[in-house]
């Protein structure tokens, strides 16, 4: 994992609720120098009196600024699978606590089937990897207990089998420079 992870560019500590700007400034460029960074696209937001904002509307800055073509909707595990091994994909998870390393289960509904659970928080992650049975997510920030200076800080094995909790999941369609 830990050469996989070196050949992206490193994690960028996130402000206050700019996961989506985070995931998509990743996108716009995962090996180098953002195109767009994180703060411009944040303060591009149609909503400026909430905080946060949808992934879809980050990734249409990203379109708008010419950082890529497209993205779409990937509907099923296996279309999920086959995207990330061609690049990076950007995902959108229920959020319960951010200090679990399984974020998106409620500790208090564990016992409930994945879709079944409320939540309040949506959070935006990247997924740059694929085993048979994990995705390699790429967080916007690192837990406290978590090694600085550890090369898997700030990354999280998502189960293919948790696939069913995503709340959006979206491929990107890059120019050929």
């Amino acid at each position: 994992m830990e050469q996989i992870i070196a050949n992206f560019r490193p994690i960028e500590i996130q402000k206050p609720y700019q996961c989506a700007a985070l995931a998509a400034s990743f996108i716009s460029s995962p090996y180098s120098t953002p195109m767009i960074t994180a703060d411009e696209i944040y303060s591009r937001r149609k909503n400026k009196r909430q905080p946060g904002m949808p992934l879809p509307e980050a990734l249409d800055i990203l379109m708008s600024e010419y950082c890529i073509k497209g993205y779409y909707t990937i509907t099923t595990l296996a279309d999920l699978v086959k995207e990330v091994l061609e690049h990076p994909c950007v995902i959108t998870l229920p959020m319960y606590d951010r200090n679990r390393y399984q974020f998106w289960r409620s500790p208090i509904h564990d016992s409930l089937p994945l879709q079944e659970v409320p939540y309040t928080i949506k959070h935006a992650a990247v997924i740059i990897h694929t085993t048979a049975t994990h995705f390699l997510l790429r967080n916007s920030y690192k837990n406290a207990d978590e090694d600085p200076e550890d090369p898997l800080s700030g990354h999280v094995l998502f189960p293919h089998s948790h696939y069913r909790s995503a709340l959006e999941a979206n491929g990107v369609i890059y120019y050929d420079h």
